[in-house]
């Protein structure tokens, strides 16, 4: 028995990058790095590629063999999910496996950063590729020559770590007209700010049976830190998480997370923001770091609001708040997951 990683077989991660490009990686880059690279490539040549070749390239076949003698692929020994023993990590005896593999079974769809929201950890300005435009015209091209095809045999995506899925055209338009029948064994992981997560947007997606986890990032507990933190209406968030709350209460969704990104303003309110899940049904509630993102609307102001980063004045006191919301959640039956600062 030990532990091994499946994602060099399994995951293949699709993320907007610099620019009218897009990178593709068999691993999530925070975790493995950049030696977990596949390519990056502008939209308009990604749509023509074939991806049976870049998924078995000999890089991707390399990290295979290593993850096959050892467990990982070299580039896991970084990662911070090896060093802990959490998802995506198993444990058992390593399965035998090919270096040329089928096809990924898990896609994380971050590749349209379009949002209606423009949070300052996120961005400095509003990101919205309107239909018409090049750039819209690209990722479709690419959403219906690559990502389409890679549904119909996935048993995972993630979608959207980047943007969100109903405040981005391509993505909403991925959602409307995906058929159960194109995606016979796929579940979704929607990842959203929650405002477009309507029970009548819901209702609309022929495929929402498959729907089986949702994450909600929120940022706030409070009303005034929600409006610092996201800028927009906290009583929709409300009305609609609780409508997510429900089908969880109900079994028809199997897991329903809200997560926070911790800064100086808020992490005070973390035990609040547990209290929070548990009202809502919630089954996890995730606090991570903020990470100096390239673009964000909080750029060189990163050290001083990132209150998980060692160092910080106020990052004992951090701390302890997430040490509260542990406690908090153990007392009340909530799981509480807090990002180690990096």
């Amino acid at each position: 028995m030990t532990q091994y990683c499946p994602n060099p077989f399994e995951w293949l991660d699709i993320t907007a990058w610099h620019g009218d490009t897009v990178k593709l990686s068999i691993c999530v880059e925070s975790w493995g790095g950049p030696e977990s690279r596949l390519a990056i490539l502008p939209f308009r040549e990604a749509a023509k590629m074939t991806v049976g070749e870049l998924w078995n390239q000999p890089s991707a076949q390399q990290s295979r063999k290593e993850a096959i003698e050892h467990g990982c692929a070299n580039f896991c020994k970084r990662c911070p999910k090896w060093a802990s023993g959490d998802e995506p990590v198993l444990h058992g005896n390593v399965p035998e496996r090919d270096v040329v593999s089928a096809g990924p079974k898990t896609l994380n769809l971050a590749y349209d950063r379009s949002c209606n929201l423009h949070c300052p950890s996120c961005r400095r300005n509003a990101i919205f590729h309107a239909p018409g435009s090049d750039t819209h015209t690209y990722l479709k091209a690419f959403q219906d020559n690559i990502v389409r095809p890679l549904l119909r045999t996935a048993d995972r995506a993630y979608l959207a770590g980047l943007g969100d899925p109903f405040g981005s055209p391509c993505y909403s338009e991925l959602l409307a007209t995906t058929q159960p029948e194109d995606a016979p064994t796929l579940n979704w992981y929607i990842l959203t700010n929650g405002q477009g997560f309507t029970p009548e947007r819901y209702e609309a997606i022929p495929t929402h049976a498959q729907m089986d986890k949702v994450q909600f990032s929120v940022d706030a507990a409070t009303e005034k830190t929600y409006g610092l933190n996201r800028q927009s209406d906290w009583g929709k968030l409300c009305d609609n998480l609780a409508y997510v709350g429900g089908l969880r209460r109900d079994s028809i969704v199997e897991q329903l997370d809200i997560s926070m990104v911790v800064q100086q303003n808020n992490h005070r309110e973390a035990v609040s923001f547990v209290d929070f899940g548990k009202a809502n049904h919630v089954d996890n509630v995730l606090f991570s770091c903020l990470l100096p993102m390239e673009g964000s609307g909080i750029g060189s102001a990163h050290d001083d609001v990132a209150v998980l980063k060692p160092g910080h004045a106020e990052h004992a006191d951090a701390v302890e708040s997430m040490e509260a919301a542990r406690e908090r959640g153990r007392r009340i039956g909530v799981n509480v997951m807090v990002e180690n600062a990096r």
